[in-house]
């Protein structure tokens, strides 16, 4: 069980992930490990799937609140705690910008994005990020929302989970200060930012 730091506040409860022990019916007994975000209260325990799940239960104070919050299916530590079939995506974030709120407080997890290669999990050095030149990151605030631009890899997959198109994908969103998020725009980027760099999005459960 590990607890998520986030800047934005949940209201009555908090965010953890949960390991699970999936076994199989065969001899020997085979296991599957995964794991799931929850939002956990006194009397409850809700898999969070969706963002959806968490409106009403949060509190966005700030543009880095809003930032982070939005890019929780997607983020580098987090984006395999929520599947999505026959897609899978992650932001893109510039090196430079890296900090803990893109981890959610993991010291360690960033420590290692700071050292990775160009395009695993979405990240790539500012140099590159200007060079190629993709628009930046942006978090306007509108009275107490919030609007969001923010770039994602997606990678679409066949039924045997095969990668059959990749897109980088201008996203804009509107997120109010509750957690309700409007999708204003999607804006796919020419096809040469797609293959200009090896994106990496590790397969996990």
């Amino acid at each position: 069980m590990t607890a998520l730091t986030t800047a934005f506040e949940v209201v009555d409860g908090r965010l953890e992930v949960l390991l699970f022990i999936q076994r199989g019916r065969s001899y020997p007994i085979p296991s599957n490990t995964y794991r799931r975000v929850y939002l956990i209260g006194k009397t409850y325990l809700v898999e969070v799937d969706n963002l959806g799940i968490l409106e009403g239960q949060v509190r966005i104070g700030s543009p880095a609140a809003a930032l982070e919050y939005v890019r929780l299916p997607s983020a580098p530590p987090t984006y395999f705690l929520f599947p999505k079939p026959l897609r899978q995506e992650i932001d893109i974030i510039d090196r430079d910008a890296l900090s803990l709120h893109d981890v959610y407080g993991n010291r360690v997890e960033l420590k290692s994005l700071q050292h990775c290669s160009n395009g695993f999990c979405g990240i790539i050095d500012h140099r590159l990020y200007q060079s190629l030149p993709l628009p930046p990151t942006r978090v306007e605030t509108r009275g107490r929302d919030y609007r969001v631009q923010r770039l994602l890899y997606r990678e679409h997959l066949d039924r045997e989970g095969q990668v059959i198109a990749r897109n980088v994908v201008l996203v804009r969103q509107f997120v109010s200060h509750n957690g309700h998020v409007t999708n204003l725009s999607e804006e796919k980027m020419p096809e040469a930012m797609a293959s200009a760099v090896r994106w990496v999005i590790p397969r996990f459960k």
